[in-house]
């Protein structure tokens, strides 16, 4: 068996945990949601905003800063978006074990 294979076999069982098959759930909710996306598309918008200020070596616009706090109490506040961000960070917790797993078996 081929190590592609391995990883095929591998990412089939990921497809089976709950973490996974929540965080498919939360994104499936979320294109139900016009509001959270609206939220979410904010919120990148200003980071992006900033960040391209950032780069140009500007000063940031410190009003913007605080827009994007407050969009980040309301994302935290929202049902859809609150679930999305904790499917992921179980989701990622799971590759990170893995990830951690492979590393430990490759260095033994």
């Amino acid at each position: 068996m081929t190590i592609e294979q391995k990883a095929k076999e591998l990412a089939e069982a990921v497809k089976e945990t709950e973490e996974y098959k929540d965080l498919n759930s939360a994104h499936a909710r979320l294109k139900l949601d016009v509001a959270a996306q609206d939220l979410i598309t904010k919120i990148q918008k200003l980071q992006e905003d900033v960040h391209r200020v950032q780069m140009e070596g500007q000063p940031v616009d410190n009003a913007k800063v605080d827009e994007i706090k407050a969009l980040h109490v309301s994302a935290g506040q929202n049902e859809t978006i609150s679930k999305l961000f904790k499917s992921q960070e179980k989701f990622n917790n799971l590759m990170q074990s893995i990830s951690e797993k492979i590393s430990q078996e490759l260095y033994k």
